[in-house]
């Protein structure tokens, strides 16, 4: 497709199974309001990322987001706090990944955690690993029906 344009693609699992892998969490900080867009995701990340939704392979994503939040705050003075690095590195020592959400001055961030298919996985590791760390945590839910301007 046309790389400026929105695609659809069809899950090949239930939307339910994305928003369990979905946190949002207080990393306790605040930020200076960053200018710029804190997530231009290359062309190839934003289709390895899709891509991986799409196939179910939720173990794929954490190292594609990984990936793009190293390279996204290396080009992006401000994004980041000591308070920020430090719930990114606890999330990932426990195999998931975490990145700055929005840029305005919150220290909110997006955590990418599957559960385990049969068992406990990388979201029940991580939720341990923050809830010891007094870390503050919130589900995220999937919008189905997008977005809707009356």
């Amino acid at each position: 497709g046309d790389p400026g344009r929105p695609t659809v693609a069809t899950l090949a699992v239930d939307p339910a199974r994305v928003e369990e892998a979905l946190l949002l969490v207080d990393s306790g900080s605040t930020r200076e309001t960053v200018a710029e867009a804190p997530w231009p995701a290359t062309a190839d990340r934003a289709r390895g990322l899709r891509d991986t939704l799409v196939e179910g392979r939720f173990a794929d994503a954490t190292a594609v987001l990984s990936a793009q939040w190293q390279e996204t705050q290396g080009r992006t003075p401000g994004l980041t706090t000591a308070e920020i690095d430090a719930v990114v590195r606890l999330v990932e020592r426990a195999g998931g990944a975490a990145w700055a959400c929005g840029r305005g001055p919150g220290g909110l961030l997006g955590v990418w955690a599957p559960p385990g298919d049969r068992g406990p996985g990388i979201r029940e590791a991580v939720t341990r690993a923050l809830g010891d760390a007094g870390v503050r945590l919130f589900p995220a839910r999937v919008d189905l029906l997008g977005l809707d301007v009356a």
